[in-house]
């Protein structure tokens, strides 16, 4: 396996792939994401502060802002990923350039911390390697939750990811 950690990811250079990737992704998971999240945080004027780790190009971040949430906070390594996050939602969200197995925020900064098909990514050479990867990550993401948020991921097999086989 190729690792390339300037982009943050094991097989993808993203400066390529975020100029065409919304044709062919979308938000998968959202709409059970939103109920989740209607169902954690009934009061809506009681926003829960959402970092969309690995927003790519903003498609789950799209889907919470229509769906009524205001605190959206999107990271990615990929600055082109961020632009077209940033056509899609203009100001209404921070975004930050950043690589998720590094996150620039203080503890307790959010309530929900959202993986969609990003942990895959982490470069790896090994399962193991992947393993412990994930669990840094997880780690990571868990310092900057407050006390009892959620952290929700959103993945695939390896099969499902194979254009033959998923």
């Amino acid at each position: 396996m190729t690792t390339s950690t300037s982009t943050g990811s094991s097989y993808e250079k993203y400066v390529k792939t975020h100029s065409d990737y919304d044709k062919t992704r979308m938000a998968v998971g959202s709409e059970q994401i939103i109920h989740f999240l209607h169902a954690q945080f009934p009061d809506i004027t009681k926003q829960p502060r959402i970092l969309d780790a690995g927003c790519g190009t903003g498609v789950h971040l799209h889907a919470l802002k229509h769906a009524g949430f205001d605190l959206l906070t999107g990271v990615d390594a990929s600055r082109t990923g961020l632009e077209k996050t940033r056509e899609k939602l203009g100001s209404d969200a921070q975004l930050v350039c950043a690589d998720i197995r590094s996150l620039p925020f203080a503890a307790n900064s959010f309530d929900v911390v959202l993986f969609s098909f990003v942990l895959q990514h982490l470069p790896h050479q090994s399962e193991d390697e992947l393993q412990r990867a994930t669990q840094a990550v997880l780690d990571l993401a868990a310092s900057v939750l407050t006390p009892g948020g959620h952290v929700v991921i959103v993945t695939c097999t390896r099969e499902q990811m194979s254009p033959d086989a998923g």
